[in-house]
């Protein structure tokens, strides 16, 4: 009897199963698409594609945004790392607003990290608004608590060529924290309920009026800006979604809702660091097919 329980308790994680994103080949999508752009791609072979140019998209949890650069020699004097950052706010049928954002960038080594930064585990990428905009307020008179886990598995120390130095991407003396990060059209709203104000001294966070069902902030880094490819999650929804079971974890039961998710329009940013300098690379609205 005692066996046959072991077994049962082995199997039930597999027969309850975790939603799993499909593997991602950037090397082999960047060398499909082998030219500059932006660009919107499939998980998995034969790798489609279309570019990010306004014509209605269609949508697909587990594929990415593909941004390639040209390849131009550095500047004299000015060798730059690549430092891009990339923001999405999905409007969406039939979904509950965020309350949650996800946030990502892969483990990475810069020229200014002694060893490579750890990265948030998929399960832990789904972290709340409060949380977020706490981090990236920027107003001295009224600080809010930092997260570390933002600090040491998002943000980066990066290097600044003209001033000879390094800076974190999210040292409020250097950076318009919320200028850079922040959701637009995304505030604090009162809370739901008498409880909930009585257990917290701080309200939630809520996408505003304009409904934004999913929100993501993500990084991607090379050691150069100049001929290089990298890619980004898709938008998934990061509002209340249903519970996927024991075993399930905020990320999966997000990725579960957005298979039958019906996006209408994301609005996707692009800036680049320079050191202290941050330069708007692009900014898109894009549409999606009905599903």
């Amino acid at each position: 009897m005692r066996m046959k329980l072991a077994v049962a308790v082995l199997l039930l994680p597999v027969s309850v199963g975790s939603v799993v994103a499909q593997n991602f080949d950037e090397q082999a999508i960047c060398a499909a698409i082998n030219k500059p752009g932006l660009f919107y791609a499939r998980s998995q072979p034969p790798y489609q594609y279309a570019p990010v140019n306004g014509a209605p998209l269609s949508y697909d949890r587990d594929a990415r945004f593909v941004l390639i650069t040209a390849p131009v020699r550095p500047r004299q004097g000015h060798d730059y790392e690549g430092v891009w950052h990339v923001r999405t706010q999905t409007i969406a049928e039939l979904s509950k607003r965020a309350n949650k954002a996800y946030v990502y960038r892969p483990p990475v080594r810069t020229r200014c990290s002694r060893d490579v930064l750890p990265a948030f585990e998929e399960r832990d990428r789904l972290v709340t608004l409060t949380e977020y905009l706490d981090h990236h307020l920027s107003n001295p008179h009224h600080p809010r608590q930092k997260s570390y886990d933002l600090t040491r598995r998002f943000h980066m120390p990066i290097q600044d060529v003209a001033a000879n130095d390094c800076v974190w991407t999210d040292d409020d003396k250097a950076f318009d924290l919320n200028g850079t990060y922040g959701f637009s059209d995304v505030n604090r709203r009162d809370l739901d309920s008498a409880f909930e104000v009585a257990m917290t001294l701080v309200p939630r966070a809520y996408a505003s009026s304009s409904s934004y069902q999913g929100l993501s902030s993500q990084f991607a880094y090379r050691d150069t800006p100049h001929g290089v490819c990298v890619s980004f999650a898709s938008p998934i929804p990061t509002g209340p979604v249903p519970h996927g079971g024991w075993f399930s974890n905020a990320y999966d039961d997000a990725m579960q809702a957005a298979a039958g998710w019906k996006p209408k329009s994301t609005l996707l940013v692009i800036k680049r660091l320079e050191g202290r300098r941050v330069i708007p690379l692009t900014s898109k609205m894009i549409t999606w097919t009905d599903r």
